[in-house]
Formats: structure tokens, sequence, C-alpha cells
């Protein structure tokens, strides 16, 4: 994928299944094969590594903060909120088990030294409950407690 800087300021986060451009002001055009997309503010620019195909997505004010500082920091977090934060952040699908959504946590976690996985993990003992991955759909789900 090529990025073309438009005046902005922008951050670039690779994963193996997915690179994502994060737009924080200005706008980014990123190009891949004849594909080429436009991402203003508040967007990113997903590219999927599986289907080559890219994709202009909304972001929240709340993940511009943990991009721009590199830390997720939550207070009293509903954990279905914090869900829908780690789905956008990581490109990754986060299922709920009925009855936690509403479950609250508070924490703090460095992007770039904590994995999905490794929060995931964290969010589940917080709240006393389980958790599993299909590597395949890159799906996580947080079961009922124990």
């Amino acid at each position: 994928m090529d990025v073309e800087v438009l005046g902005t300021s922008f951050t670039i986060q690779q994963g193996k299944d997915f690179n994502t451009v994060f737009v924080h002001s200005g706008k980014v055009k990123a190009s891949f094969g004849n594909q080429s997309v436009v991402a203003i503010a508040d967007q990113k620019i997903v590219k999927d590594n599986r289907t080559n195909q890219l994709r202009v997505l909304p972001f929240n004010s709340t993940i511009n903060d943990a991009l721009r500082t590199q830390i997720i920091k939550i207070k009293d977090m509903r954990v279905d909120s914090l869900a829908q934060m780690l789905e956008n952040l990581y490109n990754i699908e986060l299922q709920l088990a009925p009855g936690i959504e509403n479950k609250k946590v508070t924490s703090t976690y460095l992007i770039h030294s904590e994995s999905p996985d490794q929060i995931i993990e964290n969010i589940a003992l917080m709240i006393n409950a389980t958790w599993t991955k299909k590597i395949i759909t890159n799906t996580s789900f947080l079961n009922k407690p124990f």
C-alpha cells in the first residue's frame, strides 16, 4: 500500500491481517493496485491483507486520543463500549456473551507493548469471565463468568 501525505497528521498501524492509517487531521490518500481512497480527519483507511481491499471507515475521539498517547486509559467503562473500541482500533471482532456487556472495567494499556489478546485476557480476568479466539476469523469471544 502506498500512502501519500496531503498536509496532515496520521498514525499507521500494521498487522498480519490489516494495515490501517488513522487520520488525525488533514487528509491522506492511499493506493493499492488499481484502488485509491482518500480519508479525512477522524476516518481510517483499512487495507484487508487477506482480500487486498481498501476501505474508509470512521473512528471516534477516544481512539484518536489513544493513538496520540499510545495509551488506552479507561475508567468505569462498560465492557461493550471497550469491545467496540478494541474492534475499531485493532480491526478485530469481539463477541460478548449475554449479561457481561454492562459490566464496567478500569485499566490502562500500552498500545505497542500489549497485544489485543493480552488486553482481552485482562478484561476476562477483571470480570471473572473466560475467553476464546477463532484464529481463522480473527474473532474473540468473552464468555459468561465462571
